[in-house]
């Protein structure tokens, strides 16, 4: 909510440093998909493991990407940063903590895998938040 009443209640223009827009990070669009969610715990399907992000994203919109498109990938959000002029993608952005809009919501049934993965990823998030509180405790 936070990020639209930015985007429309006032008219002023996004920084290219502008976390809640364009993540944490940025990545190359030729970055491998599997690299990117070993990294960040987002698990990945062999077939697609080899395939740059960026063809990834692109793939996901159907071809015609655009500045600020997210893709939930696990853990994080995959967001379109910058396009050339023939709709390429040139940066990826990785955003850590997933936009509202992009989180799966909740279904009424669940399986046993669904149920298992939410538990796992909720372990290995706050296992990284114990991290990083003890290194921010360390320094």
């Amino acid at each position: 909510m936070r990020l639209l009443d930015r985007l429309f209640a006032s008219p002023v223009a996004l920084a290219d440093d502008d976390r809640d827009f364009f993540g944490d990070f940025t990545l190359h669009p030729d970055a491998p998909l599997g690299e990117i969610g070993l990294m960040y715990g987002a698990r990945v399907n062999d077939a697609v493991a080899d395939r740059p992000v960026g063809v990834h994203l692109a793939q996901a919109f159907a071809g015609t990407p655009e500045v600020g498109d997210r893709l939930a990938m696990g853990p994080v959000e995959l967001i379109v940063r910058s396009v050339d002029e023939e709709g390429g993608i040139t940066e990826v952005g990785l955003a850590l903590a997933p936009s509202r809009g992009a989180r799966p919501k909740l279904p009424l049934f669940q399986s046993r895998r669904e149920i298992v993965a939410a538990l796992r990823g909720w372990i290995a998030r706050r296992a990284a938040r114990s991290a990083r509180a003890a290194t921010e405790r360390n320094e």
